[in-house]
């Protein structure tokens, strides 16, 4: 008998998943044994839509912060339908991965035992929730021993909203430089802070000279979603 399953992918807090700086999210269904179930292979996750669009327009309904635990209405979020014929009840792994920039930033999954003739769809559909943000670091322009430089990374939504001290409030999110030196050592752990849009900005003032990494970490203390970056490389004169 034919099994239909509708799965319906958020991001943390009641957010749509984009496809914004970056980024791109995947879909795959495996079985117990770790396959791909037939007719299901990656799904690219494009941008949720609301009333036909991206969202554009309807701010109210995409862009309002709310606590975690708020009951979300993910029937506008990307859904991605297929069906197969199970010759018994099998239990199901639903996994989204967050690709930013090429380096995986976020991975979610549910599982969930189906059987044969068993429909999943609308409010009984399978619903898997992304935890994240996305940030970059910013390369700093110049390094110089004793001067103090400003040291700035951007934040967004998983949507690819920008933080805008508006409907996502600077103050809610908690954003570390973390500098270290060619050895792994951590030499400075700067605090940034909100300064305009998507961009939060601290002071560092290098104490030695070399190479150096810089690594964005960023938590919204409002809900614990968290994020990092991917890590640039700078030199100190």
């Amino acid at each position: 008998m034919l099994t239909s399953i509708t799965v319906r992918a958020i991001a943390w807090g009641g957010k749509f998943i984009g496809q914004g700086q970056d980024g791109v999210a995947r879909l795959t269904v495996t079985d117990d044994y770790g396959n791909i179930i037939a007719g299901v292979q990656d799904a690219p996750i494009t941008q949720g839509n609301v009333d036909g669009g991206d969202g554009s327009g309807v701010t109210q309904d995409i862009m309002q912060s709310v606590p975690w635990g708020t009951p979300v209405n993910p029937t506008d979020a990307y859904s991605y339908t297929f069906s197969f014929e199970p010759p018994a009840p099998v239990q199901l792994t639903f996994t989204v991965n967050v690709f930013h920039n090429g380096t995986l930033m976020a991975t979610a999954s549910n599982q969930q035992v189906v059987w044969p003739g068993l429909t999943l769809s609308g409010t009984a559909a399978v619903v898997v929730v992304v935890p994240g943000l996305l940030t970059n670091m910013i390369t700093p322009a110049a390094l110089t021993t004793g001067q103090p430089t400003t040291i700035q990374a951007n934040v967004y939504m998983m949507c690819g909203c920008k933080i805008d001290n508006d409907y996502w409030p600077g103050g809610n999110f908690n954003v570390q430089a973390v500098v270290t030196n060619a050895s792994g050592t951590v030499v400075a752990t700067v605090p940034l802070y909100w300064q305009s849009l998507a961009t939060f900005a601290g002071s560092w003032t290098p104490e030695t000279q070399g190479p150096v990494t810089l690594q964005s970490f960023v938590i919204e203390t409002t809900n614990g979603n968290t994020a990092f970056s991917v890590p640039v490389s700078a030199n100190v004169q």
